[in-house]
C-alpha cells in the first residue's frame, strides 16, 4: 500500500527531473536550420571558456545561391528578361558575381521592403516614408536574381550587402522614346 505510493511518488519525480534534464540538453544541442559551413565567432575559443547566455559562438553561412534583390522602373524592366545575365560589384570584393535574372514581378511593387535601398539610406529608389514604410514615388517592378554559382561568404560578411549591379538589357533609342513622349503628348493635347 503505502511503500508502493512512496515508490510511485518517487518515479514520477524522477520522470519529471528526466524530462526537465532532456528540455535543457534540447537548448545545447546544436541543430542547423539549414546545410552550409560554420565559421566560429571567438577564434579564441578553447575547453572550459565560460560565455554569456545565449552569446553566438558562431555564424553558419549557406552554400546556396546569393539572392540579389532589385527594384527598376517600367522603362528599365520592358528591356530585361527572366534568365538575363547580371554582374554585381561588392565592396570589398576584388572580382564580380555573375547573376542570372530569376524573377520579374508583373505589378509595381507598393513598398519597398528593404530600407537599404531606397534613395534616404544611400540606394537608388526614390521614397516616401510613412509609418515606418518606404512607398516608392514611381511605379518600381522587383527583380530577383541568383548567382550562377555557389559563393561562399568570408567570416564575418553581413547577411544584407549593397553594391553595384548591371543587367544585361534589350538595347533602346533614347531619341525614340524621346519621339514616343512627344507623340502621347500631341495625340493627348489633340483631344477634345
Amino acid at each position: 500500500g503505502q511503500g508502493l505510493q512512496l515508490t510511485q511518488a518517487r518515479l514520477d519525480t524522477a520522470n519529471a527531473d528526466v524530462e526537465r534534464y532532456r528540455e535543457n540538453l534540447a537548448l545545447y544541442a546544436p541543430k542547423a536550420p539549414f546545410q552550409g559551413s560554420f565559421h566560429y565567432a571567438q577564434v579564441e575559443l578553447v575547453p572550459g571558456l565560460w560565455m554569456r547566455d545565449k552569446e553566438p559562438i558562431g555564424i553558419l553561412v549557406s552554400e546556396r545561391p546569393w539572392i540579389v534583390e532589385t527594384w527598376l522602373e517600367a522603362s528599365a524592366v520592358r528591356r530585361i528578361a527572366r534568365g538575363h545575365r547580371a554582374t554585381l560589384w561588392l565592396p570589398g570584393r576584388p572580382e564580380p558575381m555573375p547573376l542570372i535574372v530569376e524573377h520579374i514581378d508583373i505589378d509595381a511593387s507598393r513598398e519597398i521592403t528593404d530600407p537599404l535601398l531606397t534613395a534616404t539610406h544611400g540606394g537608388h529608389v526614390l521614397v516616401r516614408e510613412q509609418n515606418q514604410r518606404w512607398i516608392p514615388e514611381r511605379a518600381v517592378y522587383k527583380v530577383v536574381l541568383t548567382t550562377l554559382a555557389p559563393h561562399r561568404a568570408e567570416h564575418g560578411t553581413p547577411i544584407t550587402l549593397r553594391g553595384a549591379l548591371t543587367i544585361e538589357a534589350q538595347p533602346t533609342s533614347v531619341g525614340g522614346d524621346w519621339l514616343l513622349n512627344v507623340l502621347a503628348v500631341v495625340l493627348r493635347e489633340l483631344q477634345p
